[in-house]
């Protein structure tokens, strides 16, 4: 009888996840494990109310990252701005400078 139930209680653990990966009816999975189309129709929304919050979870880290990354490539992009005036401003000087040598 123990390894029965514990055939039984890991096919009902990795039901869900067939049900969901192979994209399946519930129905012919259930018969196919022999269980309740209602007990499996039960644990993938189950299983895709676990997934979905850990793609929430992920998409928050995701959103944290993009804005620090936008504010990072803002910076950057000022850096370069005044880097470009700043050589600018120089190549003029060392222009001038030439000609009044001259």
């Amino acid at each position: 009888m123990g390894r029965q139930s514990r055939v039984r209680e890991e096919s009902r653990r990795k039901a869900p996840k067939l049900v969901i990966r192979t994209v399946r009816p519930v129905l012919p999975v259930a018969k196919e494990l022999s269980m309740s189309e209602k007990t499996l129709g039960n644990s993938v929304r189950q299983g895709e109310g676990g997934q979905k919050a850990q793609l929430a979870a992920r998409s928050g880290q995701r959103e944290r990252e993009l804005r620090e990354l936008r504010c990072a490539n803002r910076e950057l992009k000022l850096e370069l701005e005044i880097l470009r005036q700043a050589a600018t401003y120089f190549a003029r000087e060392t222009t001038v400078a030439r000609e009044t040598t001259r």
